[in-house]
């Protein structure tokens, strides 16, 4: 079972929820804004969970995100809203959202983000990808949606660390 960690209003969904610290937040957008995934500080390493979204744009971003595991069974199911990384300076919203226990086993996993009606970012509404995860333990996934570090609107990225994101 997953847990949803940072979602700060976004808990009528029945995960459990708590709060990451602004600044731990800040560290991890703001590493990926100015260096296309690439920071390396142990805080922000800390930030990531099995599955990371984050908003890369100047304005909030309401959606869903669903992944579907090698056995054909739901491995996450949630809608998330999030900040834009200025909205985040009050304090009081983030510009992430986090899952925890997502990876049940070795495989493909198909990735689904689906933004809210009247979202878009750059006229895009939806991706999809397949991801493969070799390590349940160590893999994490990083969903950006609006970067310019990346030629998607919506991008998704494998890797074990912060550095690992850098492609």
């Amino acid at each position: 079972m997953q847990q949803r960690i940072d979602t700060g209003s976004n808990s009528e969904h029945g995960i459990e929820t708590s709060r990451v610290t602004r600044r731990s937040t800040l560290i991890g957008v703001g590493t990926m804004a100015v260096t296309g995934l690439a920071g390396c500080s142990a805080r922000a390493n800390e930030r990531l969970e099995d599955v990371s979204v984050f908003n890369g744009t100047d304005e909030p971003i309401d959606g869903t995100i669903e992944i579907i595991g090698p056995d054909d069974e739901i491995a996450l199911s949630d809608a998330f809203d999030v900040a834009s990384h200025d909205e985040e300076d009050d304090g009081n919203s983030n510009a992430s959202a986090a899952y925890e226990q997502v990876w049940g086993t070795i495989g493909d996993y198909e990735v689904s983000v689906e933004l809210a009606d009247g979202f878009d970012i750059a006229g895009k509404t939806r991706a999809d990808e397949t991801v493969t995860i070799t390590d349940t333990d160590s893999e994490l996934l990083a969903v950006v949606l609006g970067s310019d570090d990346h030629e998607d609107e919506i991008s998704f990225a494998v890797g074990e660390r912060w550095s690992d994101f850098d492609r």
